[in-house]
């Protein structure tokens, strides 16, 4: 019997347009729809400065974080001199815990917590510890009492997939892609819970 690979990716890139003053950025973070995480250190992103054409890549010395905004410092400061019309592009990135593929046999159910959240939990990838508790991916979409009946609905089409690589994207919120955008429900945020 086949068994698919179900993808789970977490959003994490905003982009600006630079017009003059601080050099500095306010990302949307967990819960404002550009990252799914919040973002505590400037190293959990790349910064691409993108002026006449030309792509810059800020190393981690010429930027910081404060809160959720992050500065470039000038180029004398290892950063950039920005100009009026410059795009600066701040993408998360991945890491473990922003991305996963569960294998479709190990899932356990769907279930809301409210009509604004609902929980698809897979049984934990580590048995050795017989840990009680399980993997998640927490999903928070627009209200909507039949969010479990379309979750599930798009899981059980994920599962029976036949690809040809066994992958199947069921919710990249980066990409905007996957089963999941299919079901009518606006995703806004997707946390990974995956027990070590």
């Amino acid at each position: 019997m086949k068994t698919n690979y179900l993808f789970f990716k977490q959003r994490g890139s905003q982009v600006f347009t630079y017009s003059a003053g601080a050099q500095e950025f306010t990302l949307a973070d967990a819960g404002n729809g550009n990252f799914d995480e919040d973002i505590a250190a400037d190293t959990r992103v790349k910064v691409v400065v993108t002026s006449s054409g030309t792509d810059t890549t800020i190393p981690d010395n010429g930027k910081s974080i404060s809160a959720n905004v992050i500065t470039i410092a000038a180029a004398s400061g290892n950063g950039a001199d920005l100009v009026a019309g410059d795009i600066v592009t701040i993408t998360q990135i991945p890491a473990e815990g922003t991305e996963v593929s569960f294998r479709s046999d190990r899932l356990l159910g769907v279930r809301t917590t409210s009509d604004t959240v609902t929980v698809i939990s897979f049984k934990a990838g580590d048995d050795e510890s017989f840990a009680t508790t399980n993997d998640a991916v927490t999903l928070t979409h627009n209200s909507n009492a039949d969010a479990a009946r379309l979750i599930s609905s798009a899981m059980e089409e994920a599962i029976n997939s036949e690809t040809g690589t066994g992958f199947v994207d069921v919710l990249d919120r980066e990409a905007g892609k996957g089963v999941l955008t299919n079901t009518g429900l606006s995703f806004t945020n997707l946390q990974l819970s995956i027990q070590a």
